[in-house]
């Protein structure tokens, strides 16, 4: 089902009593629960509540003599910010290792010799980048796969659960509207 599907299908539940954007907005905080639920217990099901962006360009910034990517979303909290970071690879397929670092991490790593005898990259998110430890410049673009909220979603875009999460983000975002006066919305 697509984002504007859903928006429209939880409407026609409520009898169109709801502005989109409020539908949106309560559709956005029941999946964010869905997602974080369910990533923290069944994680070897990634597929499900993510998006893939390809071709993200990796920088260099000069003064840290770190590359890093801009996240083309906000991505859903799920514990630590690299929970919600599905995958990371080349769009070449290159088949290099990308694994979650913490700030800790990078203090032990920094310097070492495995930075040139090891491809394994690194990576940390801070604010709203994706930073590499141990990246080099043959690498352009990146490929990810981002567990991100339903607002970030396009309105055409497939919108994946497990079956039956659908039928449990629907009475969630219901709850939450029930909860709230029709046709508001802010701003």
């Amino acid at each position: 089902m697509t984002k504007v599907e859903f928006i429209d299908y939880i409407s026609s539940m409520t009898g169109y009593r709801h502005h989109e954007k409020v539908i949106e907005y309560s559709i956005t905080q029941a999946y964010g629960q869905m997602v974080h639920d369910y990533l923290n217990g069944v994680i070897d099901s990634f597929q499900y509540w993510t998006k893939e962006y390809t071709e993200q360009a990796v920088t260099l910034d000069a003064t840290k003599d770190l590359y890093y990517t801009d996240l083309p979303a906000a991505v859903v909290s799920i514990g630590s910010p690299t929970g919600a970071v599905r995958e990371i690879n080349t769009n070449q397929g290159q088949g290099l290792n990308f694994f979650p670092m913490g700030e800790d991490d990078w203090e032990y790593f920094y310097g070492l010799d495995s930075e040139t005898t090891n491809s394994d990259i690194g990576y940390e998110i801070i604010g709203d980048k994706v930073w590499y430890f141990n990246m080099d410049d043959d690498i352009a673009t990146v490929r990810m796969v981002l567990a991100i909220p339903f607002n970030e979603f396009d309105a055409t875009d497939e919108v994946t659960m497990p079956a039956g999460r659908d039928y449990d983000i629907t009475r969630l975002t219901i709850e939450l509207l029930n909860q709230s006066n029709p046709k508001t919305i802010n701003g």
